[in-house]
């Protein structure tokens, strides 16, 4: 029984491992590459890899028997004939961190991105002809500013973006004869090179991949400032569109929307939790407002407003709102600190409104009276500690709450003035 399980285990090892590793198996031999070189080393794949899907494109090893002293690193062409190869192979580089020449012929090449070809900055030769590829995207060739050879031809290209080619200063070779926007071969010729890239712009842009790519960039923006539920909606809009294209199973657009997805559903939780703090704290005010008696309304309002300020201010510092939210919140604020002061006008009770601070100043000369007994503050830090605690009634949230009635401003001044006085007074300090 355990030693049937024992095998069991064994295959079951051997096949989990398959499907998440790739072996390239290299026949390495001598090969002119135009361009390149007359006698350029090069591995030419002899086994077929079989990478059907993103997963099994990782390349975990490379077997095969090197001419004479060769090693990995002179090995300068990668060639893949007639193969099984749907998705660009991943970790090339691991192996061959020279390669100036990629080669992959008929072998069922579904799509490419800059990304693939990001690590080979001294590229010169690409050639991808007679797949699938329906799409050369934007950018695909940023990070390839040697390339003087490109090869597309008798591929089923849909889209080409227009702009892909225009940083190519070195470019003087395009195959791209036999697809279905551009039927030329330029061959060895900066100029006709640039008349050819011309008439690509005109005749290989898809619009309606345009429009798909369009509407994502601004999603990308609004990811940045819509609340989860509006830019929820639009990425639904957008998968939608994208699902009735010809261009639903584009992993470009596939793979960005499942980022989104994440990173949207990574801030949920801290974004809502702010954003309903936020909110319901303003109101709040309001409703408290008619419980309050009569005495203590205008201390214990002021308490609530001087509390919201708080929260605005921590709120707006550290958590990216939509503006709109932030203006109603400050709207609501500015009402009910409009309303603070009717009621002291209506009440005369400017002594109790403000016997607040009278509590908090207390404490505060307690505190630093004892502290300077022990001679351990200098000056400075009294009056760090002094601005620390003061109460600011009248703030600007980046300049978006205007400077209150001037007799608040003038009664709160004075009642700050008045106990720094006393504490200066008592430690003997002059003004």
């Amino acid at each position: 029984m355990i030693k049937n399980f024992c095998v069991f285990l064994c295959i079951l090892m051997t096949c989990c491992g398959s499907l998440w590793s790739t072996t390239i198996e290299c026949k390495f031999n001598f090969i002119y590459v135009h361009r390149v070189g007359s006698s350029v080393y090069r591995c030419l794949v002899q086994n077929d890899p079989n990478i059907t899907t993103k997963e099994s494109a990782q390349i975990t090893s490379v077997v095969g028997i090197h001419n004479n002293s060769k090693v990995n690193d002179d090995v300068i062409a990668f060639d893949v004939e007639e193969k099984t190869i749907n998705f660009f192979p991943q970790g090339l580089e691991v192996f061959f961190k020279n390669l100036k020449a990629i080669h992959i012929y008929r072998s069922g090449l579904k799509e490419i991105h800059k990304n693939d070809l990001k690590p080979f900055p001294k590229l010169v030769n690409f050639y991808v002809t007679r797949n699938v590829i329906e799409v050369i995207e934007e950018g695909l060739f940023d990070y390839n500013l040697e390339l003087e050879v490109i090869g597309i031809h008798e591929s089923k290209i849909i889209h080409i973006d227009p702009n892909v080619l225009d940083h190519l200063d070195k470019l003087n070779s395009c195959a791209f004869y036999e697809t279905p926007c551009v039927k030329q071969n330029v061959q060895d010729s900066r100029e006709r090179v640039k008349k050819f890239i011309q008439i690509v712009k005109k005749n290989c842009a898809n619009v309606e991949f345009l429009n798909l790519n369009t509407q994502f960039k601004k999603l990308e923006n609004d990811s940045k400032t819509l609340s989860l539920d509006l830019f929820g909606a639009k990425l639904s809009n957008f998968e939608e569109a994208l699902k009735k294209s010809k261009f639903s199973n584009h992993s470009s657009f596939l793979e960005r929307i499942e980022t989104f997805k994440m990173s949207k559903s990574d801030q949920k939780p801290k974004s809502e939790t702010n954003l309903t703090l936020l909110t319901s704290s303003v109101p709040s005010i309001d409703a408290n407002e008619t419980n309050i008696s009569q005495n203590c309304s205008n201390c214990c309002q002021m308490d609530l407003v001087l509390k919201t300020i708080s929260n605005l201010t921590n709120l707006y510092n550290n958590l990216k709102m939509p503006q709109d939210e932030i203006e109603k919140s400050l709207k609501n604020l500015k009402g009910s600190i409009e309303k603070l002061e009717l009621s002291t006008s209506k009440n005369g009770s400017s002594d109790e409104t403000y016997s607040i601070f009278d509590e908090k100043f207390d404490n505060i000369e307690e505190t630093l009276s004892n502290s300077l007994s022990k001679n351990t503050r200098k000056l400075e830090e009294v009056q760090k500690e002094i601005e620390i605690s003061r109460y600011r009634t009248l703030v600007s949230i980046d300049a978006k709450i205007k400077l209150i009635e001037q007799r608040v401003v003038d009664k709160v001044e004075k009642i700050m003035n008045e106990k720094l006085g006393k504490i200066m007074k008592a430690l003997n300090i002059e003004s």
